[in-house]
C-alpha cells in the first residue's frame, strides 16, 4: 500500500511539474522577444520589411486584394505573397486596432504560440523530457527565434502554420491536418512543400507506407499553389534566389544560424546515429533542409527546428560523458553555453539598435504631404520612403522581378558616385524625383567616406538642390531642375 502510495506520488509530481517548466519555457520567451523593444532608444517599430507589409495591409484596407504597388520602383505587379498582409488588414478592422500594433502583437503571440507546439510535438514524438527542455531553450535563444517574431516578416505564420500541421498529424486529427496545409500556400511558395515534405518523410519512416489522405492532401495543397504560382512563373520565369545572405549570425546574417549551435548539432548528429533507426527521420529532414538551405536561404527557419533538437542531444552528452577533468567539462559546457546565448543576446542588440529611429521617422514625415515625386536614396531605405513618405522609390531591398532591376542599380550608382550635373539631371527628370534621402550611414561608409564625394558635391554646390531638413546627420534635399 505505501509502495503504491509512493509511486502515486511521483506521478502526480511528475505531471504537476510539466506546466511549470512549460509555464517557465513560455516566460523565457516573452522575455527575449520583449528585450529588443526594452533596449530600444526609440519608440518607433524596428526593421525595414515590417514596413512594407503594413504599407501593402493598407492598401487591402483600402482597396481590396491589389495586384500592383504603385510606390515600389516607382510602379510594379504585385507579385508577393499577401498572406499576411491581408491578415493584418483584417485583424486590424475586425479589432478596431492600428495596424502597427497587429504587427507586433500578431508576431509575438505566434513566436509564444510556436514554442507550445514545439515542446508538444517533441513531447508526442516520445523525446526525453531534458531533451525537449534544452531543445526549446535553444529554439528561444536563436538568432531566427528573434527575428521571426519580434516583427512581422513573411515566415513566421507559415513556420507556425506547418508546426500546427505536423503537431495535428501526430493527435491523428488528419481533416484539421489537411485544412491547416491548405492556407500555407498563401504565404510563398516554400512552404506548402516543406509541410507536405515534412509529414511525407514522417510517414513513409514510421507506417512504411502512405494513405489515401496523404495522396488527397499532397494534389490539392499543390493544385492551391500551382494556381497562385504558377502564372507567376509563367509571366516573369524563375528569379534569381537569395543565396547572398550570409548563413551564420555571428558573421553578420540577417536569416542565419549560430556557429556554436552548428557545432554542437554535429556532435548530436553522432550521438543520434548511433540510434539511427530511431533519428532517421530526423537525419533525413535535416539533409534534405541543409541541401535546400544551400540553394534558398529562407529554409533555414525550418532548419533551425532540427537545429534545436540536435543541439539539445549535443549539450546532453557533454553534460552525461565521462570526463577525467571536471573542471574542463564544466568549461567545455560553459563555453558552449555561453555562445549559444551570446550569439542570441548579440541579435537582439542587433535588433534593438535597428533603424528607423525617430529621425529617419520625422525627416519622412515631413515630406508625406508635399508633392508626389519620387524620392532618391540608398535601396535600403526604400520601403521606409514608401510607408512613412508614401512617395514612390528608385530603388528598395525587395530586388525579386523588380522592373529594370539591373538599369535602375546603374541609374543609382551613377547618381550616388557621379559629379556631372548635367548626366544626374538625366536620370533625375527619368526617374522624377523630386527628393534626395541622407542618412548618416550613406556618408559614413555606406556610400561615400568624404563630405564631397558624388552626389554629395553636387548637393552643395548646385542651385537646382535645396536642402529642407538637417538633423543629426540625416538630410533631405528638394529638386528644382526648373529655376
Amino acid at each position: 500500500m505505501k509502495n503504491a502510495s509512493k509511486k502515486s506520488s511521483i506521478m502526480y509530481m511528475k505531471y504537476s511539474a510539466e506546466p511549470i517548466v512549460v509555464l517557465g519555457l513560455l516566460l523565457f520567451a516573452v522575455l527575449v522577444l520583449s528585450l529588443p523593444y526594452i533596449l530600444r532608444d526609440s519608440t518607433v517599430m524596428f526593421g525595414d520589411e515590417a514596413y512594407y507589409h503594413l504599407r501593402i495591409a493598407s492598401l487591402i484596407q483600402e482597396k481590396g486584394i491589389i495586384k500592383f504597388d504603385p510606390l515600389s520602383y516607382g510602379g510594379r505587379p504585385l507579385l508577393t505573397p499577401l498572406g499576411l498582409p491581408f491578415i493584418l488588414a483584417k485583424t486590424s478592422s475586425l479589432l478596431n486596432m492600428g495596424l502597427e500594433i497587429i504587427s507586433k502583437t500578431i508576431s509575438f503571440m505566434i513566436g509564444i504560440l510556436s514554442v507550445i507546439l514545439f515542446y508538444f510535438i517533441l513531447k508526442n514524438l516520445n523525446i526525453k523530457k531534458r531533451i525537449r527542455i534544452i531543445a526549446v531553450l535553444t529554439f528561444i535563444i536563436s538568432p531566427l527565434f528573434i527575428y521571426l517574431f519580434s516583427r512581422s516578416n513573411y515566415y513566421f505564420i507559415p513556420l507556425f502554420l506547418n508546426l500546427l500541421a505536423f503537431y495535428l498529424l501526430l493527435k491523428n486529427q488528419k481533416i484539421l491536418t489537411s485544412i491547416v496545409l491548405l492556407l500555407t500556400p498563401f504565404f510563398g511558395i516554400i512552404h506548402p512543400i516543406i509541410g507536405l515534405l515534412s509529414i511525407l518523410i514522417y510517414t513513409l519512416i514510421k507506417e512504411k507506407k502512405l494513405s489515401i489522405w496523404h495522396y488527397v492532401t499532397s494534389i490539392i495543397v499543390l493544385s492551391i499553389t500551382l494556381i497562385i504560382y504558377l502564372p507567376i512563373l509563367l509571366k516573369f520565369g524563375i528569379d534569381k534566389l537569395p543565396v547572398h545572405q550570409q548563413l551564420l549570425s555571428d558573421l553578420g546574417g540577417k536569416i542565419s544560424l549560430s556557429i556554436f549551435a552548428l557545432i554542437l548539432s554535429l556532435i548530436g548528429i553522432i550521438v543520434t546515429w548511433k540510434k539511427k533507426h530511431a533519428y532517421t527521420a530526423l537525419h533525413i529532414s535535416f539533409a534534405v533542409l541543409l541541401l535546400a538551405a544551400y540553394f534558398y536561404n529562407p529554409v533555414l527557419i525550418y532548419l533551425n527546428i532540427l537545429l534545436a533538437v540536435l543541439v539539445s542531444f549535443g549539450i546532453l552528452k557533454l553534460i552525461e560523458r565521462g570526463w577525467e577533468s571536471k573542471f574542463i567539462k564544466n568549461f567545455t559546457i560553459l563555453i558552449f553555453a555561453l555562445g549559444l546565448i551570446f550569439s542570441g543576446l548579440s541579435y537582439i542588440k542587433q535588433a534593438s539598435d535597428s533603424m528607423p529611429n525617430e529621425e529617419i521617422f520625422e525627416s519622412l514625415s515631413l515630406i508625406k504631404s508635399r508633392e508626389q515625386k519620387t524620392v532618391f536614396s540608398h535601396y535600403s531605405n526604400g520601403y521606409w520612403i514608401n510607408s512613412i513618405a508614401e512617395k514612390p522609390n528608385v530603388m528598395d531591398p525587395l530586388f525579386n522581378y523588380a522592373p529594370k532591376l539591373d538599369e535602375a542599380y546603374l541609374d543609382s550608382q551613377q547618381l550616388l558616385y557621379s559629379r556631372n550635373l548635367e548626366n544626374d539631371t538625366k536620370i533625375i527628370e527619368k526617374y522624377n524625383i523630386g527628393y534626395i534621402f541622407i542618412t548618416p550611414e550613406m556618408k559614413q561608409g555606406q556610400v561615400w567616406t568624404s563630405d564631397e564625394e558624388g552626389l554629395l558635391f553636387i548637393l552643395k554646390f548646385s542651385k537646382e538642390f535645396k536642402k529642407i531638413y538637417d538633423k543629426k546627420g540625416f538630410e533631405i534635399w528638394e529638386v528644382n531642375l526648373e529655376d
